[in-house]
């Protein structure tokens, strides 16, 4: 596979930044992942003003993606900021994967959001080197690798007369050329 880093088309506030990767993989549609990090500071409604324009931003690709990290907007609290948080995803069709505690075992601040929930076999988190955030994560389907179909050839034996058969083995020369594919071509015709 090939991974590309594309460039940001548009900023993100204060202390803020994300990154995002185009994973491109043989015989299937990229996948492109953004890593997010929100500052604290970060005022909430600029940063649903990101959130909408960088949604906007990967659904144009058209194919998959998956947004991930410290959004420091715990999801654990209903507040009008969840409820609209929550609007936005539904907009995009997106799901929030983690739905336990991920910062020091009361605020769910790691986020993991999907548009395509259904190539998803497991997310989880766990605590990891003694930070106060823990690990989040998902595991991903396969895809399945799609193959042309080709066009086999074979021939039924079924109402075959043996006999015939080798007597008309005995009498066809093999010899007349030297690759089999044409021997079998001039036996078919004999």
């Amino acid at each position: 596979f090939n991974v590309d880093f594309l460039e940001n088309p548009f900023p993100m506030y204060l202390d803020s930044e994300y990154t995002v990767l185009k994973l491109t993989f043989t015989n299937s549609k990229p996948i492109y992942l953004c890593c997010v990090y929100s500052h604290p500071k970060t005022c909430k409604s600029k940063f649903f003003d990101f959130f909408k324009q960088l949604n906007s931003f990967l659904c144009s690709f058209g194919s998959e993606y998956l947004i991930f990290g410290d959004f420091n907007f715990d999801l654990l609290k209903k507040s009008p900021e969840t409820f609209k948080l929550y609007h936005y995803c539904k907009e995009f069709s997106l799901r929030q994967l983690i739905n336990e505690p991920t910062f020091n075992g009361k605020s769910l601040l790691d986020h993991f959001y999907v548009n395509r929930h259904y190539n998803i076999q497991l997310s989880s988190h766990f605590p990891y080197a003694g930070s106060n955030h823990d690990l989040i994560f998902v595991v991903r389907k396969l895809n399945k690798i799609k193959i042309d179909p080709i066009l086999v050839t074979y021939r039924s034996y079924k109402n075959v007369n043996f006999e015939l058969l080798s007597e008309g083995i005995d009498r066809f020369c093999f010899d007349n050329c030297t690759e089999i594919n044409q021997q079998f071509l001039n036996f078919n015709h004999f």
